[in-house]
């Protein structure tokens, strides 16, 4: 896809239209201490939205049943959260373009599952790509701890400000 078939819209704005897909999966669930990727999972299923968890090895993590791929959820998936390390981006990329998905958002706040690279190339492709910043800054209610980092990151840049996405027409 040309970049004349996009257009650019504020971090809000593309965190709205990905917060209204119905189906999600949450891709890197982590079976060490850190728990960005469940509590994400906890909070999209938490707000009625449909939410598969992604884990290529465990069928279960934390107690939140997992499937090894996308191609492997009982329904398609429209969009995806993704906590993984960046040298994961290329792979995941390529398996939300097979499977038909609009939308990524590349979990970005303490830790970072961004690779600029990979961005350019799947956003080419036709993908949207949230490429930082963490859905639980837009997810309503949003508790205190992450309207104080939207606030803080934002102000430091750590946060995209503005995201290019496919032009509907």
């Amino acid at each position: 896809m040309s970049i004349e078939n996009k257009q650019v819209i504020s971090l809000k704005q593309a965190a709205e239209h990905f917060l209204n897909q119905k189906t999600f999966a949450v891709i890197g669930l982590s079976r060490g201490d850190d728990n960005t990727a469940k509590l994400i999972y906890d909070k999209l299923n938490s707000t009625g939205h449909t939410v598969y968890a992604l884990h290529p090895s465990e069928s279960e993590v934390k107690g939140i049943p997992c499937h090894p791929s996308l191609a492997d959820t009982p329904s398609p998936v429209d969009a995806a959260v993704v906590v993984t390390q960046p040298k994961h981006n290329a792979d995941i990329i390529k398996a939300a373009l097979a499977n038909g998905l609009q939308w990524l958002w590349l979990h970005k706040s303490i830790g970072n599952s961004v690779e600029p690279e990979a961005v350019r190339v799947g956003r080419e492709q036709g993908l949207n790509i949230i490429d930082g910043a963490c859905p639980m800054m837009f997810l309503d209610p949003v508790d205190g701890g992450h309207k104080c980092m939207k606030v803080l990151m934002s102000w430091t840049g750590r946060i995209p400000k503005n995201i290019p996405v496919r032009s509907e027409d």
